[in-house]
């Protein structure tokens, strides 16, 4: 199983809306100093977007990354949960 944020409340009030995201895009531009990311889940694409230094300090600190004990994926989720755009935990193992 992808790993995934499972959601400690759905995004939207939604009945339909599932509980789990997972990462689907990831998008960064050094030039524009922006890092932009989408997750989905059941009837959701939701984009988070980083800019100016925040998003060159983020662009830096992933390009040196060990991704062999915490994955990529796990990083984005981790880093929207500490911003407080998501909350929830993170389950799964990397594709």
């Amino acid at each position: 199983m992808a790993e995934q944020i499972d959601l400690t409340s759905p995004l939207v009030a939604n009945p339909t809306q599932t509980s789990i995201l997972k990462l689907d895009s990831f998008y960064y531009s050094r030039s524009r100093a922006v890092m932009r990311v989408e997750v989905i889940g059941n009837n959701i694409m939701k984009p988070y977007e980083y800019s100016g230094p925040v998003a060159t300090d983020l662009i830096n600190l992933l390009n040196k990354a060990n991704c062999s004990a915490t994955s990529f994926d796990k990083r984005i989720f981790n880093r929207l949960i500490a911003d407080g755009y998501l909350s929830g935990t993170i389950s799964g193992t990397p594709d």
